[in-house]
């Protein structure tokens, strides 16, 4: 028995299997996209995030002034050799910095800071300071060093500060 009317085309189960892999196809892809756009938004969150704590600190420097930093930088050099030191000696977890522009307090334990202060060898009447922010990588919340950190998650900033 014939089920099928006269002169009417039904699509076949070769022609259905095909529009379901180009569907699937097509879902991947958007997926795929929407994905790589939301890792890059939270990167540039981030990004933008340890610049502003890194602008924040470097403020925060200049504002001690020439001869705070100076005597602080000879006290630490007559306790090491190093030619410059770290402000403060170890990293810690920023969240003084942080505006209320961001309510989410996910960013607020993964960004990390560190300051190095040194006296111009040439000049010195001049501080270089060399502020380091950075970011820990997704899924890393345990304490991290800036030096642990990977390359494309640090910001560097570097700015003089003159008696």
């Amino acid at each position: 028995m014939n089920l099928r009317l006269s002169g009417t085309r039904g699509f076949t189960l070769v022609e259905v299997m095909i529009a379901l892999v180009v569907l699937v196809f097509g879902i991947y892809g958007v997926l795929d996209l929407y994905l790589n756009a939301q890792k890059q938004s939270e990167r540039n969150d981030y990004k933008s995030l340890a610049m502003y704590v890194a602008k924040g600190k470097l403020e925060e420097l200049k504002a001690a002034g020439y001869e705070n930093l100076a005597s602080y930088i000879r006290l630490r050099q007559m306790q090491r050799t190093d030619q410059s030191v770290s402000y403060p000696e170890s990293i810690a977890f920023v969240t003084q910095y942080l505006p209320d522009i961001y309510p989410s307090t996910r960013l607020f334990s993964r960004i990390v800071w560190q300051a190095d202060l040194a006296l111009n060898p040439q000049n010195e009447n001049i501080i270089k300071m060399t502020v380091t922010a950075g970011w820990l990588p997704t899924g890393r919340n345990k304490y991290s060093h800036i030096s642990e950190l990977p390359i494309g998650n640090k910001i560097v900033l570097i700015e003089n500060v003159a008696r």
